[in-house]
């Protein structure tokens, strides 16, 4: 080896030098190269860079000498200019989130660089929850998603941005879970709906009925859904909204003989019929045939009443019905959105809670 180390040597070395920089570099300095123009930090880091360099390489390569101290620390920053951006990188970035991922970027980046680094094919840009110039200046700790419109991200992306605002390890739990839902009407439909939001990861829907007019005033679907089988139009909305979701649709009516067919797999299981007979059927032969897995039921859910008179009772270890279980059907006093649905998102909300092994009082 002559006098001076090749470079080959130096550039193998010298990918170790962030990691050196980052124990050897004071505290202090690091806040100020942090904090200054760029033309400060570009010789701050050059002279510690070839300094620690020179160190690092006097320590573990045998040199002949004599040697020229100033030539080596020369020749380490020739060789280092075209890497400087990189290592910029790690010892001078910002933290902020990017289609809920974590990831450093340099101060004065804009959203616009963002997007031409990250996805070029992006053109819905959202900064915080909103949408945001192109020329946004980036801030500590900003949450950035980049959108292409008509284009679905994949479904690992989907679901690290849908469960983004979880509270930690409820996904986990959910997304593994199984929920019955006997009957798609008004509650059913909006149960299902709410727990595909919550990311559940495999719903059984079971009805028999069809889409018609009279259900959207209160159900969840479309006029272009009208005459379909309401476990199939539901399954479709479903896909539209989580496409993580299973669902297993059934075009039937809940019978004793089909019970344990349609919903063995479950871990709760929703009762979502009109009938009090229906609710009746279906409460005494699932709890004489499954005692040990929950049964949500509703009763008392009709009419303008004050949704203050709604609540949860539990019947037993493994029953719990929502509603005032007073207020039926009739007329003069016809099922409405708002009750109906408030009383669903309670069986919902129950649900999810048996699911993660929360559901103590109150309900």
């Amino acid at each position: 080896m002559g006098a001076y180390p090749s470079h080959s040597i130096v550039h193998c070395t010298l990918e170790r030098i962030p990691v050196l920089v980052t124990l050897v570099l004071p505290r202090s300095l690091v806040s100020r190269v942090m904090l200054g123009p760029l033309a400060v930090k570009t010789c701050v880091y050059t002279y510690f860079l070839s300094h620690v360099a020179f160190w690092r390489l006097s320590t573990t390569v045998p040199l002949e000498r004599p040697f020229s101290k100033s030539r080596l620390v020369a020749q380490v920053t020739i060789c280092r200019i075209t890497h400087l951006r990189a290592h910029f990188a790690i010892i001078m970035h910002m933290h902020i989130l990017l289609n809920e991922q974590p990831l450093g970027v340099s101060p004065g980046c804009t959203l616009e660089q963002l997007r031409r680094e990250y996805a070029p094919e992006a053109d819905v840009l959202i900064v915080n929850g909103a949408p945001a110039e192109p020329s946004y200046l980036l801030q500590e700790g900003d949450h950035v998603v980049l959108i292409t419109r008509g284009v679905p991200p994949s479904p690992e992306e989907f679901e690290i941005l849908m469960t983004a605002r979880h509270t930690p390890g409820v996904h986990a739990i959910v997304k593994q879970s199984c929920v019955g839902i006997a009957g798609l009407g008004g509650l059913g439909s909006t149960v299902a709906l709410a727990l595909a939001r919550m990311g559940v990861g495999r719903l059984i829907l079971v009805d028999f009925d069809l889409v018609e007019p009279s259900n959207l005033n209160r159900q969840q679907y479309f006029i272009d859904q009208l005459g379909q089988p309401k476990a199939h139009a539901l399954t479709a909305t479903i896909a539209r909204i989580n496409p993580c979701v299973r669902c297993d649709p059934h075009v039937a009516k809940v019978t004793p003989d089909n019970l344990a067919t349609l919903f063995a797999p479950v871990n709760v299981l929703i009762e979502a019929f009109d009938r009090a007979d229906q609710k009746a059927m279906l409460a005494a032969h699932w709890l004489r045939q499954f005692p040990s897995v929950p049964l949500i039921m509703a009763s008392g859910v009709a009419g303008t009443g004050p949704a203050t008179t709604i609540s949860v009772r539990r019947c037993g270890h493994h029953l719990y019905v929502v509603g005032d279980l007073e207020s039926a059907a009739e007329p003069g006093r016809g099922l409405m959105a708002p009750r109906v649905g408030i009383a669903a998102h309670i069986q919902a909300t129950l649900a999810v809670r048996v699911l993660l092994g929360d559901c103590t009082e109150p309900y």
